[in-house]
């Protein structure tokens, strides 16, 4: 009785037991991908095979090393409490866990400590006995200097699947290189390339779709990523500093600009929802605005807060607030930059009614938004250098795409970008200042707003 009690603990750290017990299906899942195994020739292997054919290539040196040297710093900090014991905060685990268990280093069991409150679990994280024979084999030496090479560029592929939705491989580069101009002469476009193909064989979350890397958690369906990867095509990148990307590496990050905390005010104190409903609310729409909705296109979302129950003033500076955080969001679907930034770079105006050509006007470059800081181009290009050529500023702002540039007449002309407007009444100017100052709106805001 005793030994088969011995028996039973010892196969819960081991990783074949663990590997039996997940389904053909499961395995191949798990294990096809990374060896690029064809699913024909995986079915025609039994249960044993399977399993001994993946112990195989897991518990090796080489394969753990590089599991190593990929991680995220979450993981490589759940290894070490895993050692010391030291527990940790559950955000922590889960931000490093699914990676780890993922490439089968470590596997979690839930407990209960009170049965009355399902909600309270214990989770204990237990590192396979073969994984540990192998990894406290390897040299720590070997593992720093892979992640001083590979860690600066991969490191950034969270925090950009969070800020762009969706990018080329080509774009990570150039992100890197902007914050690490020094490194160019030591690593080549092909080294880089490389790093970022391995890690998506490691990574469960993220992968390759038409040449694009894609977060699989953030795309609902392949609508989406249709509709996302047809209204960026013309656009160019916005690249933040390395402190604002890095940021968007943290779970549930916001930029939390004046428009974001004015519309989170907003519908606390006036439509009563709970800090907790009112970011569930914004967060809605964001993913909305992420895929090219505009604040008026979203009404099913406005349904959820009874507008039915609200005067128009109130209806009205809802949307107002919405659409400010709309025209100052960075959004996937503008590469990152705000409709606001790309509708002051580029301002298309019909000369008069019967023209049959469209003049651009553009935003004074001397105007008070900071152009180094505020709207960064890729390629280190000054749109406004040639300043005769409207057509050919237009062109400096977008990619190299020849139908989109050739002057069109104004009932064909589509405009890449434009700021929404609301819908509020308008004002006279005679009108009483909606202020309540009790002057007339051109002696008051209307005379500020000229």
């Amino acid at each position: 009785m005793n030994k088969s009690k011995k028996k039973i603990a010892a196969d819960k750290f081991s990783l074949r037991s663990y590997l039996k017990e997940l389904s053909s299906v499961e395995r191949f899942i798990l294990f096809g991908v990374k060896t690029e195994m064809i699913e024909d020739e995986w079915d025609k292997l039994d249960s044993h095979q399977q399993v001994d054919l993946m112990q195989r290539y897991v518990v090796n040196e080489e394969y753990i090393r590089k599991v190593l040297i990929y991680a995220p710093e979450a993981s490589l900090t759940i290894l070490q409490s895993i050692s010391s014991q030291i527990p940790l905060e559950q955000n922590t685990i889960n931000n490093g866990y699914w990676y780890l268990n993922y490439n089968f280093m470590i596997y979690r069991i839930d407990s209960y400590p009170n049965p009355n409150k399902r909600k309270q679990i214990k989770s204990t994280y237990i590192l396979f006995d073969e994984i540990a024979e192998v990894l406290y084999a390897i040299k720590e030496k070997t593992v720093e200097l892979g992640r001083s090479l590979v860690q600066p560029l991969i490191s950034r592929i969270n925090p950009c699947l969070n800020f762009y939705g969706i990018f080329e491989p080509a774009n990570l580069i150039k992100i890197y290189r902007s914050h690490f101009f020094w490194k160019e002469d030591i690593l080549t476009d092909e080294q880089l390339n490389s790093y970022i193909t391995e890690y998506s064989l490691l990574c469960p979350y993220f992968s390759f779709i038409d040449g694009r890397i894609v977060n699989l958690c953030n795309l609902i369906n392949m609508d989406d990523y249709e509709k996302l990867a047809h209204g960026i095509k013309y656009k160019k990148l916005y690249i933040p500093k390395e402190d604002e990307l890095m940021m968007y590496g943290k779970e549930d990050y916001f930029e939390e600009t004046p428009q974001y905390l004015a519309l989170k005010d907003l519908l606390i104190s006036t439509f009563g929802l709970e800090p907790a409903a009112a970011m569930v609310f914004i967060l809605h729409i964001t993913m909305d605005f992420n895929y090219g909705a505009k604040p008026f296109e979203i009404n099913d979302l406005y349904d959820d807060l009874f507008l039915e129950d609200y005067n128009i003033e109130t209806k009205n500076r809802l949307y107002i607030t919405v659409t400010d955080y709309y025209n100052h969001y960075r959004s996937w679907i503008h590469r990152g930059h705000t409709p606001k930034e790309l509708s002051l770079s580029v301002k298309p105006v019909i000369i008069d009614e019967n023209a049959d050509q469209l003049r651009f006007d553009f935003y004074d470059k001397n105007s008070s938004i900071d152009w180094d800081q505020d709207i960064p181009f890729t390629d280190g290009e000054d749109p406004w250098s040639n300043s005769d050529d409207p057509i050919g500023e237009y062109k400096a702002f977008f990619d190299d795409d020849d139908e989109l540039y050739k002057p069109k007449k104004k009932d064909e002309i589509e405009f890449v970008v434009q700021p929404v407007i609301s819908n509020a009444p308008k004002i006279g100017r005679n009108d009483p200042c909606p202020c309540g100052s009790g002057k007339k709106y051109k002696k008051c805001c209307g005379a500020v707003s000229n």
